[in-house]
């Protein structure tokens, strides 16, 4: 299982060194930072994308669209990527369910910096729920085990009830982007010795 490592002090220090020098020289003049600052893409500036940059990124994807998420339109009209059954409503009922605790630590949202924890879907799918395969007569979710510029898809038939969450710090939530499968093993054995839940229903908590 592989998990990012912080960098150390060392080598923050000599990264922000060696940039010091780099525009220390008189070279790099104030307008030469601003010219550099204006080719720097949208997206890196965290400004809203145009309609035809979407569809350029629509283009990109398996199919037009990621699996799980909407189409192009309602992408546009209301920027969200989940279904309407993601919501706050449902994170909040996986939070209780697992007295507002990591499963992986026992962490609060005291130990995550006062951020509620994130709920994470065992299958990494946007939709709460995952596909039916007929012809197999199981649940199925398609992981993606590849990286954002080569994606490799795999279709993973699942166990039991395919809606399974946990609650996780940010820090843990980043590290199951690696690693995948066993990361679903995972936390497929700790809802087992759950009992097989991972979140309170509607009809529970009213």
């Amino acid at each position: 299982m592989t998990i990012r490592r912080k960098k150390s002090e060392e080598h923050i220090r000599k990264h922000r060194e060696s940039l010091l020098k780099y525009w220390a020289d008189p070279k790099r003049s104030y307008q030469t930072r601003m010219q550099i600052s204006k080719k720097v893409s949208l997206y890196q500036k965290g400004k809203p994308k145009t309609e035809s940059h979407l569809l350029s990124l629509k283009e990109t994807r398996v199919g037009g669209f990621w699996y799980g998420n909407v189409r192009y339109n309602d992408y546009k009209n209301t920027g969200n990527k989940y279904c309407f059954l993601w919501n706050e409503d449902l994170k909040e009922r996986i939070r209780a369910y697992w007295g507002y605790a990591s499963v992986l630590s026992g962490k609060t949202k005291d130990d995550n910096n006062g951020k509620e924890l994130s709920c994470h879907h065992v299958y990494y799918q946007k939709q709460a729920c995952c596909k039916w395969d007929s012809d197999m007569g199981k649940y199925y979710a398609i992981i993606d085990l590849g990286s954002n510029r080569h994606p490799c898809y795999y279709k993973h038939y699942i166990t039991g009830d395919p809606n399974k969450f946990v609650p996780l710090t940010r820090e843990e939530h980043m590290a199951t982007n690696f690693n995948r499968l066993d990361w679903i093993e995972i936390f497929e054995r700790i809802i087992l010795r759950n009992g097989g839940k991972s979140y309170f229903t509607k009809k529970d908590v009213q």
